[in-house]
């Protein structure tokens, strides 16, 4: 340390040339640093894919017998049938309601309904409303 303790007869020489060296090499490796971060790493070309592996158990083997019968085909289902809700009522003219949907006024018929339970509501001026579940 006696670099920087020791004063020499040119007023600090020696001082300056350690203090211009440390620069130098701060700035190098500052743009060593800086080249790294800016470099785009280059693609490397794409290997091709590995070959198949190959098989080191044999295959299991089937007779001739059983390869050669065709499955039975599954017969289809029968098409459900349309079914038709009619809704008639002691007051004519009450207001009636599929699953919150009007259907009109009694008496009514519709066809337009899936398979299920289904809510049905029916009203008119001057009566309770009258619901089921069907």
């Amino acid at each position: 340390m006696s670099i920087f303790t020791e004063r020499g007869r040119d007023g600090g020489g020696r001082r300056g040339l350690v203090f211009a060296l440390l620069v130098a090499i701060v700035v190098v490796l500052l743009a060593v640093v800086l080249w790294r971060l800016t470099r785009r790493p280059s693609e490397a070309p794409k290997a091709a894919p590995p070959p198949p592996r190959a098989r080191t158990t044999p295959a299991p083997s089937v007779a001739p017998e059983a390869r050669a019968t065709p499955r039975p085909r599954a017969e289809p289902k029968p098409e459900a049938v349309a079914s038709v809700l009619r809704v008639d009522a002691d007051v004519p003219g009450a207001n009636v309601f599929l699953d919150r949907k009007f259907l009109g006024t009694t008496p009514v018929e519709t066809r337009d309904f899936a398979p299920g339970t289904h809510r049905i509501n029916a009203s008119a001026d001057g009566y309770d409303m009258y619901g089921e579940s069907v």
